[in-house]
């Protein structure tokens, strides 16, 4: 595991290639490449979006041929990378009314690209030779998308407000809508395991829902040590295991690997998993993963546990531990798990892009800053040309964010 003060590079998903994954770093909006053979990241080039933060703009991303496609959750486009000409195309979204876009589910059908934009509630449909928008297909005016899923020639899209499902036919282009029945409060997130969805929401309940029935089955046997943490700055760090109801979701994402179904904690203290023919419910115990008042207040920007970053050859799920700083690998059949520790090589072309970027300031208290700049004054040592000369006592501006230790 990480030392808090050791570069760690987390994103929002990975797309995986046999052997090879691609990521967007979400914090810093950089391009990354993973080899699953070598354990190493490599960092290659800036997102060229202009806005002035860079966490989350375009955090999720798909390959399609030779074009990687980074879609927007704070930006306002899909900005695609030719990874044999190093360029970026760039599409831009119609989006009047300057919703959050939340574009992070997506699927390639009959050689066209179908993204779901949650804040629009409308489904996209793109040409990746013209490299642009062909329809926009609105599911909803009113609502927002919390999570869709493919199956077949169907794109399923989850509204939160009490079970409201679309079906999107990929092949007619029509939207038919489900009200599921015996769900009288909202659920955020699912999955389907080749015969039932599976949801979940904001309580100590799983939703098993038959769409050719029209039926829902509740599991509420979560065990008694389940609960949730308080991330705010009141944490005493212990979890609240009487509360049944939270004002956060319950759980951050469902996932199917064979014939377990896995619940990927959002603040709650456990990783669950259930079987998805007898409903069986088992804990998956992580000791290093519980938290501590300490623990929960050394967090920055994430306030929460985990992200999915994989699912690789039906068996491992890849998790980015927050407390930890770490890829959690979980192997789904032998019911075992490690920490993952990898190598980094960060490219010169990014090392150029970001030292323009900054304008030769960096702040001492940003790890990524510290790298970059000692990046960059090896580079100009080694007389590494294109890199702007300055003169660093006048024009390095440091500034501590925090105490390093």
């Amino acid at each position: 595991m990480k030392n808090k003060y050791d570069l760690s590079i987390w994103a929002d998903n990975h797309w995986i290639e046999n052997e090879n994954a691609w990521l967007v770093w979400s914090k810093e909006n950089i391009l990354c490449h993973f080899d699953f053979k070598s354990g190493k990241y490599e960092l290659l080039t800036q997102i060229p979006d202009t806005s002035y933060s860079r966490f989350r703009l375009t955090p999720y991303c798909m390959k399609y041929h030779d074009d990687v496609y980074c879609m927007p959750a704070y930006g306002k486009s899909i900005w695609i990378y030719n990874t044999i000409s190093y360029r970026f195309d760039e599409i831009c979204i119609h989006n009047s009314s300057n919703v959050l876009l939340n574009m992070r589910d997506f699927w390639e059908y009959e050689n066209k690209i179908y993204v779901v934009s949650n804040g629009l509630g409308q489904i996209l449909e793109i040409d990746p030779v013209a490299k642009k928008i062909e329809n926009y297909y609105h599911l909803s005016n009113s609502r927002s998308i919390s999570k869709s899923v493919k199956v077949d020639t169907k794109i399923y899209s989850l509204y939160s407000e009490l079970g409201i499902i679309y079906q999107f036919d990929l092949v007619t282009k029509e939207i038919f809508l489900y009200k599921l029945p015996d769900i009288r409060r909202n659920v955020n997130t699912f999955c389907f395991d080749g015969k039932n969805f599976w949801l979940s929401g904001f309580r100590k309940e799983i939703y098993v829902w038959d769409k050719e029935e029209n039926k829902v089955t509740i599991l509420d046997n979560f065990p008694k040590e389940f609960g949730i943490y308080d991330f705010s700055k009141e944490t005493d760090g212990v979890a609240n295991c009487i509360t049944d109801e939270y004002e956060k979701s319950t759980f951050a994402y469902l996932t199917v690997v064979e014939e377990k179904v896995w619940f990927i904690p959002y603040c709650t203290n456990k990783i669950l998993y259930v079987n998805k023919y007898t409903y069986q419910l088992y804990v998956f115990e992580i000791d290093e993963e519980r938290e501590t008042k300490e623990s929960i207040l050394e967090r920055s920007s994430l306030g929460h546990k985990y992200l999915l970053n994989y699912v690789k050859d039906n068996r491992y799920i890849g998790l980015f531990s927050i407390k930890n700083q770490s890829v959690l690998e979980i192997d789904s059949v032998e019911l075992k798990y490690k920490y993952k520790q990898f190598d980094y090589h960060i490219s010169e072309r990014l090392i150029k892009e970001c030292f323009d970027l900054y304008n030769g300031v960096f702040y001492e208290g940003d790890i990524w800053n510290r790298v970059v700049y000692n990046r960059m004054m090896q580079l100009k040592d080694n007389n590494i040309h294109n890199i702007r000369s300055k003169s660093v006592g006048s024009d390095i501006y440091k500034k501590m964010a925090y105490n390093i230790e």
